[in-house]
C-alpha cells in the first residue's frame, strides 16, 4: 500500500514516519470497513471518508518536519 501512495507526489514527499502513520491509518479505515460494512451500509460516506483522506494527506504534507511546538 505505501509503494503505491509513493507513486501520489504529495504523499511521496513526506517523511517515513509521516508516511508510515498515513498508510496506517488508510489500512485501519478500510481494513474496518470490511467489518461495518454490512452493519452500517452508507454508500455515500465512502466518499467522504476519501475526501477527508486527501484533506489529511495535504495538511501532514504542509505541517511535514515540524513539530507541535514549532506552530
Amino acid at each position: 500500500m505505501r509503494a503505491a501512495a509513493r507513486k501520489n507526489p504529495v504523499f511521496a514527499r513526506l517523511s517515513d514516519e509521516s508516511q508510515q502513520v498515513l498508510t496506517d491509518i488508510a489500512h485501519h479505515t478500510f481494513a474496518l470497513e470490511v467489518l461495518w460494512r454490512p452493519a452500517l451500509p452508507e454508500p455515500d460516506f465512502d466518499e467522504v471518508k476519501l475526501e477527508a483522506l486527501i484533506d489529511l494527506l495535504f495538511l501532514v504534507d504542509a505541517a511535514d518536519g515540524r513539530t507541535r511546538d514549532s506552530n
